[in-house]
């Protein structure tokens, strides 16, 4: 009889979680902005990522700290001639994302550095060296809703 309350118990505690870990993301989801391409949705990172492929350029992607210039999140691609940009997701009620907005800049201040971004929305990209794929790059980054 103990074996089946303990049993009955522990798998009541995994409902429980699984359940629970299925809210939180389906708040999470709520306030992240998406595109729906075909029957699925899409956040502006994979928007990002999926036109980078539907236009052939190949790239390697990272998390970035996004916290640093007070961002939300953060990622960089990295491509095949070697230049890379970060893109970075910011909460626009925050005062990072005002200054930075205002200014086209994001400050690691800590380390004394000032990079010149280019803002859609409440996305902003920062391109690191002159890409031979800039003016593709753009467009896809300007495509994203």
């Amino acid at each position: 009889m103990k074996k089946i309350l303990v049993l009955t118990l522990a798998l009541l505690l995994l409902v429980c979680l699984v359940s629970c870990d299925n809210a939180t993301e389906t708040n999470n989801n709520l306030n992240e902005p998406s595109v729906t391409e075909g029957s699925v949705k899409l956040n502006k990172f994979e928007q990002f990522e999926k036109r980078l492929t539907d236009n052939n350029i190949q790239y390697e992607v990272s998390q970035k700290v996004a916290t640093m210039v007070g961002a939300s999140e953060g990622y960089g691609y990295t491509f095949s001639d070697g230049t890379s940009v970060e893109i970075y997701l910011f909460d626009t009620s925050t005062e990072a994302y005002k200054a930075a907005f205002s200014s086209n800049k994001l400050n690691l201040e800590s380390f004394g550095i000032s990079m010149d971004v280019t803002f859609n929305g409440d996305i902003c990209i920062y391109f690191n060296g002159e890409s031979t794929n800039k003016a593709v790059i753009t467009n896809v980054f300007n495509a994203i809703k």
